[in-house]
């Protein structure tokens, strides 16, 4: 058995819900009913190859806040999902990763925002499927580039990073991460 990295509660449409637990082999549906089934069974039009396989797992699983029907997740790619009547489909691919997943997160502006133990990226949906992706590093902000972690802020919805050295917003007008005087006041001193 795999270790469960995320858990996600997944309402696709009204009066629909299931639990999805997320591994680094697969993606696990839990039912209402208690049945159990992988990701993988319930795909369609996907490829038997096994590098594509390996990223329907990962270490997070994103709902989309605007498309109840779709999530996120990925081991080392960033893969969108859609469900319907059962079956899943791919309808998004990021290769510009090639760093394991840590967290993600979509702000109010539709921006899907990724941290790996490396980086931060920025990948512009609207573009898709010819999208961009931006990295954000100690030259935009950041005060280090390791082990950040992207959240939302719960009021705002707008970018934060939780950082070792405390939590920095995003500032959409500058395009670079500032401290977050809010945030950071409720932290004891030193690294954290």
């Amino acid at each position: 058995p795999s270790e469960v990295h995320d858990l996600q509660l997944f309402q696709p449409a009204q009066g629909k819900s299931m639990l999805l637990a997320s591994t680094f082999t697969d993606i696990f549906v839990i039912e209402g009913n208690m049945r159990v089934s992988t990701l993988q069974e319930n795909l369609e039009n996907f490829t038997d190859n096994p590098a594509d396989i390996e990223q329907i797992a990962g270490r997070f699983i994103l709902s989309d806040p605007e498309r109840p029907d779709v999530v996120f997740t990925g081991l080392t790619r960033v893969v969108g999902l859609k469900y319907s009547r059962g079956r899943w489909k791919e309808i998004f691919r990021s290769e510009h990763l090639r760093d394991v997943i840590y967290h993600m997160a979509k702000d109010r502006y539709g921006y899907l925002w990724v941290s790996t133990p490396q980086k931060v990226t920025r990948i512009d949906m609207e573009l898709s499927p010819d999208f961009t992706s931006t990295i954000f590093s100690r030259e935009s902000g950041l005060p280090v580039d390791e082990d950040n972690t992207v959240f939302l802020n719960p009021e705002n919805k707008n970018l934060m990073v939780g950082t070792r050295n405390g939590f920095y917003r995003f500032n959409y007008f500058q395009e670079r991460f500032v401290p977050d005087s809010l945030f950071n006041s409720i932290l004891p001193p030193g690294s954290n």
